[in-house]
């Protein structure tokens, strides 16, 4: 799929816009929070999955322009619902312009950055300058703001970041929760990353939950967060305000 071709870099910024996917807190049954997915919706290519189009923006140079975009709207959105996770790449909490443009984009909805969780992706690494990482991270810390490791285990989303960086909460990968019924190691990974977070104080959500199997063993082990398609697929601003005032109660 070359969408390149036929959606220049310059035009994409005009056709992404997030949806939203609820977090549920499991004993509690109720909405914790929403996480922002970049969606494309320009007409032809509505649908194509950001994996798709974010290395494009990357490539093109838009991906900071885009970004800021996402998180304008977001800001405006979180009046609703309150709290919002959104990706922030690593190579742009490197970068100490974008992150005070980051905290602007912010700016007109709140006077700090209480209700974001920022995300960190690694997909942009290349020869970072984890100080000015770490200068990034805390300055957004401390505007109240919470980091998490995305994908945690996989890639860039290691030990390493885990010792280096202020984080609050790991996000466990969709691929090791959708493995766990088929796969032992999937399932101890799973324990272990939960034992670590428990001993490290850290918040947990696991990603990609599709079926009962799944928050029942995440449940035994002690995993209360999590997101996916068994409670919702990402929603417009409309429906996830709607969701999160109708489904405060989830079995």
């Amino acid at each position: 799929m070359n969408i390149n071709r036929l959606l220049p870099a310059t035009d994409l910024l005009k056709h992404v816009s997030p949806l939203y996917q609820p977090i549920i807190n499991v004993p509690q049954r109720r909405v914790v929070g929403f996480e922002a997915l970049t969606c494309c919706v320009h007409p032809r290519w509505q649908g194509v999955p950001p994996e798709v189009f974010m290395p494009m923006a990357r490539r093109s140079g838009v991906l900071d322009d885009m970004t800021i975009s996402l998180y304008e709207q977001a800001a405006r959105d979180l009046k609703v619902l309150e709290a919002i996770h959104v990706d922030v790449d690593i190579t742009q909490l490197a970068d100490r312009a974008m992150v005070e443009r980051i905290v602007q984009a912010f700016a007109p909805a709140t006077t700090n950055l209480l209700g974001i969780t920022f995300e960190i992706t690694g997909e942009g690494e290349i020869d970072v300058d984890y100080a000015r990482v770490l200068q990034g991270a805390e300055r957004l810390k401390a505007l109240g703001a919470q980091l998490a490791l995305e994908d945690f285990g996989q890639g860039h989303s290691n030990f390493e970041r885990l010792c280096e960086l202020p984080v609050d909460l790991l996000k466990i990968p969709r691929q090791l929760i959708y493995a766990m019924a088929t796969e032992h190691k999937s399932l101890a990974c799973v324990k272990a990353t939960l034992a670590l977070a428990e001993s490290l104080r850290l918040e947990t959500v696991a990603e990609g939950v599709d079926n009962f199997f799944q928050i029942h063993a995440l449940k035994q082990m002690g995993c209360t967060t999590v997101q996916g398609v068994w409670y919702s697929r990402p929603l417009t601003l409309e429906a996830a305000k709607d969701f999160r005032r109708e489904h405060l109660n989830l079995r």
